[in-house]
């Protein structure tokens, strides 16, 4: 963000994030907290809390239509929210890129990681 706003001037940046993002002009709908889930049995139980959370980022992101949506790590999460979102946007004769920004994927998962994004 720091980068994209110094290269291009200040952008609009609206999403989920913590307090380094808020700092360089994110407005959060949600805070990061959000998505934190530790373990498989607290993940199975937090699965319909973060598929309305899906659901209500994707209608976030189809109401704004920016030029780009951009989503930072946590990759079960924006896996699955990418492919919402993608879905969406076709159903709704819009389309923009899906950036997924997260340098050490490849390094923790290894080179398949990357084949798991959906392709526009």
């Amino acid at each position: 963000m720091k980068a994209v706003n110094g290269g291009w001037g200040p952008q609009e940046w609206i999403g989920v994030g913590g307090p380094a993002m808020r700092a360089e002009g994110l407005v959060g709908t949600t805070d990061m907290e959000a998505l934190t889930v530790f373990g498989f049995s607290a993940a199975l139980a937090a699965y319909p809390r973060l598929s309305r959370l899906a659901d209500r980022l994707v209608d976030d992101v189809i109401a704004a239509r920016p030029k780009a949506v951009i989503t930072v790590d946590v990759k079960g999460f924006s896996l699955r929210f990418a492919a919402r979102l993608k879905r969406r946007m076709k159903s709704a004769g819009w389309h923009a890129p899906v950036i997924h920004c997260v340098a050490p994927t490849v390094w923790a998962w290894g080179h398949g990681a990357a084949t798991g994004w959906p392709n526009p």
